[in-house]
């Protein structure tokens, strides 16, 4: 076993780099599943206008930017015109080539991971034994690892290290994590060469711009400046991840030396519904080291500090849709057809394409699917359910409907609807409210009785459904159809028993007709209840 690997890792810098990232679907929009993805931005534009799309709130702690010259004064970091050249690089999106200037660590060379603060000469020899590199070589990354709190790894090595923090309790899962998400996507970004010599970390690296080590007659000294952060954005595709966009998002406090953290709102609109994405966010510095060919000069590098990288985040909303807030009923007697319409379901989303309505005849029957209703898009990512036969369901070919017309209701029984809305993805809303209907021959007109409120599951229709209602009596019980006449004044009930007298082994012999009886008369129009006491006398 390597002497590097030997050293463990004595704390974890948590607060470096943070982000809270998530996906927001806002509201339905017919363009969100063909929306170009090589941008890193917001969407503007109408009908859009940043419907869905993936937040990365993002919290960089930082040392603070300084720069001290000979006697000991401080000046500003950068010029206005350096401020102009990277506000240029800000408004650039996509994959633009002057991103080449955002220098990466090489992967196979290294591997850099947050780790313990790096202030002491004993840390810095720990960062030399990791690389290889003797005390010399180093100086010309002192300050950038400084200020960027950051430790290097040798790839090679990264297995026994893994091992060796097994049982640290600082050495987090987030961080073994953060290590391989690193490897996943960027495995074949870099060249695969290794650079035997290495002699500095920016071997290789593009130069920014060059500046004069005098300000006046003043000699200054090195700086390492952040300057905001640097994102990639990446697609995943039969489980590899490919780069399609990055953006450069310029720092508000480049030149204020009393900032030591910055928050970034970053939001990329220009995803599609159903794909996965992932991000590397780079915290990213402006570093100065001297010239190689010219002594009077500094080149200035941007660096790209080790990145936090997300997990996969999946563009898909989870959210039911609202049921249909009304129903109205119109039964037809001389076509024996019952007439549904519903207001359609107002959604914060906007994205109801479809309904479902439902019937049943008891609350011990489970509800029968009488037609399923569909106006999706071509465009829309719709799912639908496999287990619903194509017999049940109507494609009105995107047009809105709102009505349907059952041919089997049966005049003798209650009968009891219920709707729910199919969103443009396929998800279904819990049960709108359930009304039970029968039609009155009499005053050709339908009863109804609201048997439940809104929002019943799916798979427990009998949860809100009270105890009694006009068409249920306690223990769910439901009144029978009983006969019906109109405008009559007298009636006469006949009792006619089987039987009118019971011998009991322990009694002797019962009358069964001498106990008292109740006789209901119920208006169905008003539900009114006329109730009379009955004696039987027997002949």
């Amino acid at each position: 076993m390597s002497s590097q690997s030997k050293i463990k890792i004595e704390k974890i810098r948590s607060d470096d780099i943070d982000v809270n990232y998530a996906f927001n679907y806002v509201r339905y929009s017919s363009t969100e599943n063909s929306n170009i993805e090589s941008r890193i931005d917001s969407i503007l534009d109408p009908p859009t206008v940043d419907s869905m799309y993936i937040s990365l709130n993002t919290r960089i702690n930082f040392s603070k930017n300084f720069r001290t010259v000979e006697n000991g004064s401080a000046d500003n970091l950068l010029n206005s015109q350096l401020l102009n050249s990277l506000q240029e690089l800000s408004n650039l999106t996509g994959n633009s080539q002057r991103f080449n200037l955002f220098n990466k660590l090489k992967k196979n060379t290294n591997l850099q991971i947050f780790s313990k603060d790096i202030k002491s000469s004993e840390d810095i020899n720990i960062v030399n034994q990791f690389l290889g590199l003797n005390p010399a070589a180093s100086n010309n990354y002192i300050q950038y690892l400084v200020n960027s709190n950051g430790v290097i790894i040798n790839n090679d090595v990264k297995e026994n290290i893994l091992f060796q923090n097994r049982n640290n309790s600082f050495f987090t899962n987030n961080i073994e994590s953060l290590i391989g998400n690193y490897d996943k996507i960027y495995k074949n970004t870099f060249s695969e060469k290794e650079d035997k010599d290495l002699k500095s970390i920016f071997s290789g690296f593009i130069p920014f711009n060059k500046r004069s080590i005098y300000i006046g007659e003043q000699l200054t000294e090195t700086s390492t400046t952040f300057i905001g952060v640097f994102v990639d954005k990446f697609i995943k595709v039969d489980n590899e991840y490919v780069k399609i966009a990055s953006t450069y998002k310029k720092s508000n406090k480049i030149n204020d030396t009393s900032a030591a953290n910055e928050t970034f709102d970053i939001k990329d609109a220009y995803v599609k519904y159903g794909k996965t994405y992932r991000y590397a966010i780079f915290p990213v510095y402006l570093v100065d080291i001297p010239s190689f060919e010219d002594f009077h000069t500094y080149s200035q590098y941007i660096v790209c500090n080790y990145p936090y990288i997300t997990e996969d985040i999946l563009c898909k909303e989870f959210v039911r849709p609202d049921p249909p807030q009304a129903m109205f009923f119109n039964y037809y007697n001389s076509k024996k057809e019952m007439h549904i319409e519903w207001q359609h379901s107002i959604s914060p989303q906007g994205d109801v394409k479809g309904y479902q309505i439902f019937k049943r005849h008891s609350l011990e029957e489970p509800f029968t699917l009488l037609k399923q209703i569909e106006f999706h898009s071509k465009l829309d990512n719709y799912e639908r359910n496999p287990n619903i036969p194509d017999s049940d369901i109507f494609d009105s070919n995107e047009i809105p409907i709102n009505y349907f017309v059952d041919k089997s209701f049966d005049t003798s029984k209650i009968n009891i609807y219920t709707i729910c809305s199919i969103d443009a993805h396929g998800y279904v809303s819990n049960y709108s409210v359930q009304i039970g209907v029968v039609y009155d021959f009499v005053e050709a007109k339908c009863i109804i009785d609201t048997i439940s409120g809104q929002g019943a599951p799916l798979n427990y229709p009998n949860l809100l459904i009270p105890r009694k209602t006009r068409f249920i009596d306690n223990e769910d019980k439901l009144v029978a159809i009983t006969p019906i006449k109109k405008d009559f004044k007298k009636a006469t009930l006949y009792v006619a028993p089987e039987f009118k007298n019971v011998n009991d082994i322990v009694e002797s012999e019962k009358t069964i007709l001498n106990d008292k009886y109740k006789f209901n008369i119920l208006r169905i129009d008003n539900f009114k209840l006329a109730s009379h006491i009955i004696n039987i006398n027997i002949q």
